[in-house]
């Protein structure tokens, strides 16, 4: 897919899990991905650069089924987790990452310094 074709996108928290998806999936969609583990404040970063045409948002991934979240939970501990969720389950990579490329598309072209909680309902809950 060709669909970030001359886009740049900069990943904070790119190097492993999550963010290491969403690297790989835009570098798959044509953008030049630049990986970093340098946390910014998804509001100063908009307000500063908004008006420059760049659109800063921030993702927040709740309980996502991860190797590391296997590791370190029981399986009975990561039943009783799923049960906290309306969805009734952990959510995956996968829609973390579909969340974030449609942030950076340009369907969200007026979509700017706001965060996205990525929990399956668990925050409703």
């Amino acid at each position: 897919m060709t669909r970030f074709v001359n886009k740049v996108a900069i990943v904070s928290g790119g190097g492993s899990g999550i963010g290491a998806e969403i690297s790989r999936e835009l570098a798959a969609e044509g953008a030049s991905v630049v990986v970093t583990d340098i946390k910014l404040e998804a509001a100063q970063a908009a307000l500063e650069y908004t008006a420059q045409g760049v659109r800063t948002n921030a993702v927040g991934p709740g309980f996502i089924d991860t190797p590391l979240v296997r590791a370190s939970l029981s399986p009975e501990a990561i039943t009783a987790l799923e049960a906290e969720h309306a969805t009734g389950r952990l959510g995956t990579d996968k829609e973390v990452v579909a969340l974030t490329l449609f942030l950076l598309s340009d369907a969200a072209s007026f979509i700017s310094g706001s965060y996205h909680l990525v929990d399956g309902g668990y925050s409703a809950h």
